[in-house]
Parts: C-alpha cells; structure tokens; sequence
C-alpha cells in the first residue's frame, strides 16, 4: 500500500448521519440546522477520509489532485457534492483525492502534504490551511487522531512566523501547489488592506505597511500617489484606525475573506462559497 500510515483510524469505513459541530446539540444555530433543505451523509473510505476509494496505481495517483486541509476541506456540515475538492473535480474533469481531517493543525497539513509530494510526487497539491493557533501534540507515537486539536501557548505573532515557514515550505517543492486560507484566518480589515495594497502596488514599492506608523513612513513619492492617484490614502488609514496591525502576509496564498453562504452547522461555508473557491484555484492552475 502507497502511504501506509496515511489512514485515519476511528473513520475506516465509517458512515455517521453527525460529525463535530454538524450536529443539533453542537451547531451555532439551530434554527438554520433545521431547515436546511440538502441531505448529509458521512462516508470515510477505507483509509477513514470523505472520498472514494484512492485509485491503486502510481500513474492514477500523480494525474489526481491531491487536496489537503481540516474541517473545511472534509467539508463540515455540507453534501459531499457541495465541498470544494468535489466542485473542484467536476469543474476541471479530473479525480480529486480528499486528505483532510477536522480539527486539523497546519503542522499536520504540512507534514501530509510533504509527504505526498515525496511520496506520490503528483502535479497539483492543494492547501487550504487551517487556523494558526492550532497545534498538535510533539507526541509522534500517538495517532493523527489524538495529536490534534491543541491550542498554541504562542503568541499571535510567533504563530504567524510559524505558518509563514510552513506556507515557504509548500511553495518551494517542486510539485504545483495552490495554497488557501480559511475564512476568518484574519480580520476583515487586515484583508482590506492587503487587498488594496496587491490591487494598485507598483514593483517598487515595499511589503504593505503594518501599522499606521509604517504607513506614514512611506516614502513621499508613494504617499503622493496612494493620495492623488488612487485616492485611497485616508482610507487605509481608517482601516487601520479599526485594526492597528496588518500582517504581512505572502501573496501567494489565496485569503477567503468572507462566507458567501453557511453550511448545515452554521460554521462552514457551503456550495456558493466553495464554488468561489474553486473559481480563484481554477485561476492559479491557469497561471
């Protein structure tokens, strides 16, 4: 078997009508649960992911893509149709292999990914990263199952500068990997600006600024042109007026900076969302 210890125990061949917060007891609103109008069904393969059984050759295993990532990629709270990895694969006609876990560290994300780029060496990877803050146990004896859900004892910023080696990690395999975020990874106002920033900088100019200070530091010649040419110096400063840091992040990471729509628990995004997704990977497999 390729990937012998890519397997999730307590899921092998598992159906569960619940899973997590996809339930009545644990959704965020009870109300939506109930009237939501898709059937849901939990099916784990025989390795314990939501997918089908993997194809068995090498060659079947390479020309798939691989999507990698926690709750949101299992697709918490969604028909199997409606998660990304699946409108993924009826959007680009091609075999999609579903490796995520909820509850997922990035650590974890990662590892696996690594793992099947050395392993598999496939054309595509896709990430959809989870929250920073998680980590998973040190503890390598003890199953994927038992090592996650850890909340980090780190600060904000030293979780970033962790996922940010992680995000350089992917980026420089040698396998194509389209890399995502999760809603809510940050503040609305941290994606406005960094949104800004990429939309109207030019080669020149440096990373986008930080903080308000780091803002009217900039140089005169870019100030002049934030102010007269694109008139949106006074708005960035009212960003950071509501949120005084704004992280630097790598422009190579796609940010979901909002649900277009919720899922059977009221935490996941569902179809249109997922949709949105797959528009913006579509994009980067293009390019």
């Amino acid at each position: 078997m390729i990937l012998p210890d890519l397997i999730l125990p307590s899921r092998v061949n598992q159906y569960w009508k619940y899973s997590g917060i996809d339930s009545l007891d644990q959704c965020y609103d009870k109300e939506h649960f109930q009237n939501y109008p898709y059937p849901i069904e939990y099916v784990y393969n025989s390795r314990g992911f939501r997918d089908a059984e993997w194809p068995t050759s090498l060659k079947e295993l390479q020309e798939a893509v691989w999507c990698v990532g926690d709750s949101f990629t299992v697709g918490i709270g969604q028909p199997l149709e409606h998660t990304w990895p699946n409108v993924l694969a009826q959007r680009i006609n091609t075999r999609t292999i579903n490796v995520s876990m909820d509850g997922a560290s990035n650590h974890w994300i990662c590892r696996r990914a690594l793992e099947i780029a050395n392993t598999i060496n496939p054309k595509t990877i896709v990430i959809m990263w989870s929250y920073i803050h998680r980590q998973e146990s040190p503890n390598s004896l003890l199953a994927d199952e038992q090592r996650r859900l850890l909340t980090s004892i780190q600060s904000h910023h030293e979780d970033m500068k962790q996922w940010l080696v992680l995000v350089d990690r992917m980026q420089n395999i040698s396998n194509k990997v389209v890399q995502l975020s999760i809603p809510e990874f940050m503040p609305k106002e941290q994606i406005e600006v960094l949104d800004i920033w990429q939309s109207i900088k030019d080669p020149s100019w440096p990373c986008c600024p930080q903080t308000l200070k780091e803002l009217e530091n900039l140089p005169s010649r870019i100030k002049k042109e934030l102010k007269e040419l694109h008139g949106l110096f006074d708005d960035i400063k009212k960003l950071f007026a509501r949120n005084h840091t704004i992280a630097n992040l790598p422009a190579n990471v796609i940010y979901i900076n909002e649900r277009l729509d919720w899922a059977r628990d009221h935490h996941h995004f569902d179809i249109l969302t997922a949709q949105w997704v797959v528009d913006r990977i579509e994009n980067q497999l293009r390019t």
